[in-house]
Order: C-alpha cells, then sequence, then structure tokens
C-alpha cells in the first residue's frame, strides 16, 4: 500500500479535530476544577450544540456533538475574583496541563505532541478573544473584558 500526501493531509485533519476535542475537553475541566476550588458545586457540563442527545449525571452531549463548544453551568459565591478565577480556570488549568504534558515529552519528537500544542495555543487564542458566539454566550475573554470594566465602574463610583 503506498501513501499518497492526500491520506497524509485527511490524517492531519483528523488528528487535529480530536487532538481539539481533547483540548475543549481539558479546557472545560479547567473551569470545573476552578469552581470546585472555590467550593462551587458544577450544575451541567455541555458538548455541543442544538438539543440533548445523552446524559451521564451532570455531562449532557448535544446532537452536533462534531461542532467543538463546551459549556460549564456551575453555582458559586459570584464576587468579583471568584468569577475571574472561574472564568480564566479553563485555560489556566490548559497552560499547565500542556505544560506538563511536554515536561513529560520533551525527549520525544512526536507529532502529537505538536498537534497538542497547536490545539492548545488556539484554544487559549479563541476563547481569550472577547466576542459573543452565535448562541448568545459569551467567550471567556469577554466576560473577562466585562468583569473587568464593571471592577473599574464600581471603584470610581466609591
Amino acid at each position: 500500500m503506498t501513501w499518497t500526501l492526500n491520506d497524509i493531509s485527511v490524517n492531519l485533519n483528523v488528528m487535529f479535530f480530536l487532538m481539539y476535542y481533547l483540548v475543549l475537553i481539558i479546557h472545560e475541566l479547567g473551569h470545573v476544577v476552578a469552581t470546585k476550588l472555590i467550593k462551587g458545586t458544577i450544575q451541567e457540563i455541555h458538548f455541543g450544540e442544538g438539543e440533548k442527545w445523552f446524559d451521564f449525571y451532570v455531562l449532557k452531549i448535544n446532537r452536533w456533538v462534531f461542532i467543538p463548544t463546551g459549556k460549564v453551568y456551575s453555582d458559586y459565591d459570584r464576587t468579583s475574583w471568584n468569577r475571574l478565577f472561574v472564568f480564566s480556570g479553563g485555560n489556566i488549568f490548559l497552560l499547565l496541563i500542556c505544560a506538563a504534558v511536554n515536561l513529560a515529552f520533551s525527549r520525544y519528537s512526536l507529532q502529537e505532541l505538536i498537534q497538542f500544542n497547536i490545539s492548545t495555543a488556539y484554544m487559549v487564542f479563541i476563547t481569550m478573544l472577547p466576542v459573543n458566539y452565535s448562541n448568545g454566550v459569551k467567550s471567556d475573554g469577554l466576560q473577562i473584558v466585562n468583569l473587568i470594566k464593571e471592577i473599574k465602574k464600581s471603584r470610581s463610583i466609591e
């Protein structure tokens, strides 16, 4: 069997998609860890878009699961610092895991490690853009920007 450039391209695309989903799961897990560290509770963790397709305790898999999106619904004391910690928790946790994986496998030259690093950088970049997504959900970056504006406004009033 011979391989062509098209086969390699398809494999890299599939690999990127799978690696991106792994990074998405780690990112959402970071929000869960941040919430738990401030003694909050997790109500639901969603992956995908559209109506619910499958659920298992707090994990909800939506019908369009191949659209790599995630959202954590949680309840915690919503002080400014707690909100900042939870909003940034996904990327902080993701970057810590990325650093640990790179330290653990730094002596190997792995295509998967490169894909993991690219997917991590992409996830951090995309989630920190201050935008409203099409489904009305605000990005982590927009949540943080709005929170900083809110803190500045409350300090100027005092």
